[in-house]
């Protein structure tokens, strides 16, 4: 009689324990979809806005980059800052010399970024 009672439940409670498993297991890799979704756009919308700022050469696609540069950092490991500010800074100086050399290897740095994989911590 004991049996009969307690193999459903601890049926129950093992399924439970598992559902919830597997329901955490969701969350995390939605907000890890999420996470890498926003990463490409901001990687992408700075491409457009800085490859634009370095095309035409003029105050509205300045302003349009001051207002996505700032965006990618959360993105991106320390090492990769310090190069991402002195691009900012050749462009907002005007340096477009400075600016334009340094542009192609951000372009290869970010887009290697955009390749890797975001992990899900156990």
């Amino acid at each position: 009689m004991t049996g009969t009672i307690a193999g459903p439940i601890i049926t129950a409670l093992i399924t439970n324990k598992h559902q919830l498993k597997l329901r955490e297991l969701d969350i995390k890799q939605a907000a890890l979809d999420n996470y890498e979704q926003n990463r490409f756009k901001a990687i992408n919308t700075f491409f457009e806005k800085a490859g634009r700022c370095l095309s035409f050469l003029d105050e509205e696609s300045i302003k349009d980059f001051c207002s996505v540069h700032h965006c990618i950092y959360q993105y991106l490991p320390t090492d990769f800052w310090d190069e991402l500010d002195t691009f900012y800074n050749a462009v907002i100086a005007y340096k477009w010399d400075i600016a334009q050399n340094l542009y192609p290897l951000i372009v290869r740095s970010l887009s290697d970024i955009l390749k890797e994989k975001p992990q899900l911590n156990p």
